[in-house]
């Protein structure tokens, strides 16, 4: 069903920009999860313009679901948001996250975790502190919620709320025995609190064995002229995919 939005543009029920659905006699094949990560890398390597072209299409597959589908509309349209966001068009991204987040179905990260980031992008700090707010008193149930809002107001430069949510984090991601979580969560940590220039805590501590344990893993196959060993990890999301690199 497509609806007219204040303004005129084309809107689907979701609130969202939406193309045709690529179907077939009103039917389409069913979406798996290998074709929509070739379709991303696909985007990925052609630009900003791909990734509009990818988040177009999601939002149509989002708008005419299969009962085969081997990815939930919510997080349809929370990848077509990422879409836009690597576009530089946060305020579709948002739009985007908004509905996924109005479907009510659990998924990692919760998508008003990506609404803030997106708030944040826009400049439009008081409303994402309104919703980090919101969202911290709803305890988000999955560890990566924490990493993505905690790596998000880092980015926009409070770093006390970045401390906050990354603690709250590996509490959870060490609770739920996490292990590859609360080590991400360890290195974003330990990066923010070096920068707000606070002593070295247990945690902090574990950031670092875990740095040394995976140059370590490294090294053995390196010679004795090896580059010295890194102390400091920066943690960054690069689409979608988290990366840590080693200084």
């Amino acid at each position: 069903m497509i609806w007219l939005r204040e303004g005129g543009a084309n809107t689907s029920r979701m609130g969202v920009a939406a193309v045709g659905s690529p179907t077939l006699n009103g039917m389409r094949a069913p979406l798996t999860e290998e074709v929509l990560e070739e379709k991303v890398a696909r985007a990925s390597a052609a630009g900003a313009e791909g990734h509009r072209q990818l988040a177009a299409q999601l939002l149509a597959w989002a708008e005419h679901p299969h009962e085969r589908d081997e990815v939930s509309t919510a997080d349809l349209l929370v990848s077509a948001g990422e879409q836009f966001a690597l576009a530089k068009d946060h305020a579709r991204a948002l739009d985007a996250y908004r509905a996924g987040a109005a479907c009510e179905v659990a998924t990692s990260p919760d998508p008003r975790g990506f609404m803030v980031q997106a708030l944040l992008d826009l400049g439009r700090t008081r409303q994402a502190q309104e919703l980090s707010e919101e969202l911290r008193r709803t305890r988000p149930a999955t560890p990566e919620t924490y990493h993505l809002v905690g790596e998000a107001w880092e980015a926009a430069g409070d770093l006390d709320s970045a401390n906050r949510w990354l603690t709250r984090g590996v509490l959870l991601a060490e609770s739920q025995g996490d292990q590859m979580a609360w080590a991400m969560l360890l290195l974003g940590r330990l990066r923010v609190r070096r920068a707000l220039g606070f002593p070295p805590d247990d945690y902090d501590q574990a950031a670092l064995d875990i740095m040394q344990d995976s140059i370590g893993d490294g090294a053995a196959e390196e010679d004795d002229d090896a580059a010295p060993t890194p102390t400091h990890a920066v943690v960054t999301r690069q689409g979608e995919h988290t990366v840590l690199d080693l200084f």
